[in-house]
């Protein structure tokens, strides 16, 4: 009985260990430069989504980070 639970616990552990690889590896990170202003992009390995981490606003998805063209990107300047 001992060695079966035994059994069990490692499966289990294996398993978990295997999961936290695999969420841990779902997302693809890289950067942006725009208007001289560097901004980190996350794409999901998975689906392919990119976000674009705006500062004040978190992660927003890489087609609406600036939606309105003729409005620019915010800036280190414009937030203090």
């Amino acid at each position: 009985m001992l060695k079966n639970l035994l059994r069990i616990a490692v499966r289990l552990v294996f398993l978990a260990v295997v999961f936290a690889l695999l969420w841990s590896m779902r997302f693809k990170f890289d950067h942006i430069v725009v208007d001289g202003e560097t901004y980190l992009v996350r794409v999901q390995r998975i689906s392919g989504a990119a976000e674009v981490l705006i500062p004040g606003e978190g992660w927003v998805p890489a087609e609406d980070a600036w939606s309105d063209s003729t409005e620019s990107p915010p800036t280190s300047a414009s937030l203090n």
